[in-house]
């Protein structure tokens, strides 16, 4: 039983940690490198702001402010980059099914 249950946890750490690359990849390949750009320059002022939170909280001797709190701050920055490049990588999947079905016509 321990065997399955570290193999859900690989399974977890490899969809998790590596699926943002993967479609990362297949971004760069179609070259939308505009949502690219837009997408980390928004991470790029985001990201330090929820970190800047946490510290001010953690130096007012807010409890909640503790190492799980910046780890959270982590975690939902790979949660929204990895559904927003899966829906992008989606989006321009269906366009470019619908730009072949058009010229097929």
């Amino acid at each position: 039983m321990m065997i399955l249950y570290q193999n859900q946890q690989f399974y977890f750490h490899f969809i998790y940690f590596l699926s943002p690359f993967i479609v990362l990849g297949v971004i760069l390949g179609q070259k939308d490198l505009n949502f690219l750009g837009k997408s980390y320059g928004s991470f790029f002022f985001l990201v330090p702001f929820f970190l800047f939170r946490v510290k001010w909280a953690a130096v007012a001797g807010v409890k909640s402010a503790s190492l799980k709190a910046l780890w959270n701050v982590f975690f939902g920055y790979n949660l929204l980059r990895s559904s927003m490049f899966l829906l992008r990588v989606l989006k321009l999947s269906d366009d470019a099914m619908k730009d072949a079905e058009s010229a097929d016509e």
